[in-house]
């Protein structure tokens, strides 16, 4: 009696096309997960952008806020941040801002000011422009 090694070459063949299915399922999501890290890696730069710009006017004093644009290119894509403010929150050139920026209800408060900070890119390979907006409101007290 022969005793037997190995794998006869029927075994090796299935075993390699299996494998071969398997490397072909996993590998199409490839693509798509990338996509999202490259979604994800903007969301998270145009986020501390507009952070960024909050904390510095922020940090400004009350009466020398004031509104601004400008653009910045990182990793090849170019985010554009704009910067809203108004005093009173109510005043007519902040009705017609996208959400949420617009709007400020009943506020009339001429010492508090409504700031929004929005940071507008398209990812790379889309046509869609996405937007990360920032809100908040300082109070001066003199």
């Amino acid at each position: 009696m022969r005793s037997e090694r190995g794998f006869s070459l029927i075994e090796v063949v299935i075993a390699t096309v299996v494998f071969m299915v398997v490397v072909l399922i996993v590998g199409s999501y490839y693509p798509t997960a990338s996509l999202s890290g490259r979604i994800g890696r903007n969301v998270t730069i145009a986020t501390s952008l507009a952070d960024q710009k909050m904390a510095n006017l922020r940090a400004m004093a009350f009466n020398s806020v004031a509104g601004s644009s400008g653009s910045t290119a990182i990793g090849g894509v170019s985010f554009s941040w704009t910067v809203t403010v108004c005093n009173p929150p109510s005043a007519a050139g902040c009705s017609g801002l996208p959400a949420p920026c617009s709007g400020g209800g009943a506020l009339s408060d001429t010492k508090l000011t409504k700031i929004c900070v929005q940071v507008t890119w398209t990812d790379q390979g889309s046509t869609t422009a996405r937007t990360v907006s920032r809100v908040t409101f300082i109070q001066g007290y003199y």
